[in-house]
């Protein structure tokens, strides 16, 4: 059942689903696809972004690439609606983020020597 601000909610009732409307339904919708906030983090987006910048760079590599493909495949959807204009910018994001992810492997190599002694790589 798709969830929507006006949508019924659907109860469990003595083992049996049965519909509700929203005022009586005591389940929160959700009715936010892309979220304000990374659940589970209580920092704000600056302290995000320096605590992803402080990890070891091999590791931003995957966060980065990550984010990339996640980006691509938002945008693959995009597409399949007809919202070609959202999936374009989507993928020139997507592309510009693989970009930034091939300059930190290369932080990542020139790094990874003097990481090996501090953390034992």
């Amino acid at each position: 059942m798709r969830r929507t601000r006006n949508a019924v909610c659907l109860k469990r009732v003595s083992g049996v689903r049965i519909l509700s409307s929203p005022l009586n339904c005591s389940l929160k919708l959700n009715t936010m696809k892309h979220p304000l906030k990374v659940e589970g983090y209580k920092k704000d987006h600056q302290q995000l972004a320096k605590d992803i910048a402080n990890m070891r760079y091999d590791q931003v590599v995957i966060f980065l690439n990550a984010l990339a493909n996640d980006l691509s495949y938002q945008a693959e959807g995009d597409i399949k609606r007809g919202r070609i204009n959202l999936a374009t910018e989507l993928l020139k994001a997507s592309f510009s983020i693989m970009e930034a992810k091939l300059c930190i492997e290369k932080a990542w190599e020139i790094s990874e020597p003097f990481m090996r002694d501090k953390d034992g790589i």
